[in-house]
């Protein structure tokens, strides 16, 4: 299964089921909001497997797309088993989609 967050209708950044859970579970630890992380943790726990980011209130969605920003690279690589298979490469990857958010607040999409 698999798993994408959908920053508009044109861009979408989508991953294995853990790795899409692994970045939801980073946000929800990572945000003082405690109805994103509720609302992250249920798209979890019901492997719902989609965030919308424009379906978000603009409040959310700005604090997924700061702390994508700020965090979760840093978070990744400090938190993900060193032993893990393919780690820098799964690195990689989440760095593409904090690049992914970076262009859309860039842009102004997040609005």
């Amino acid at each position: 299964m698999a798993g994408a967050i959908f920053f508009d209708k044109d861009r979408a950044w989508s991953a294995a089921s853990w790795c899409f859970d692994w970045v939801l579970e980073v946000i929800a630890r990572n945000t003082e909001d405690p109805q994103l992380a509720h609302d992250l943790r249920f798209i979890i726990r019901n492997n719902f497997g989609g965030l919308f980011l424009e379906q978000l209130p603009s409040e959310h969605r700005e604090e997924v797309l700061r702390i994508m920003d700020q965090v979760l690279v840093p978070y990744s690589e400090a938190n993900l088993p060193s032993d893990m298979p393919a780690r820098e490469g799964n690195i990689s990857y989440l760095q593409e989609l904090v690049d992914l958010s970076r262009a859309t607040s860039a842009h102004g999409d997040s609005a």
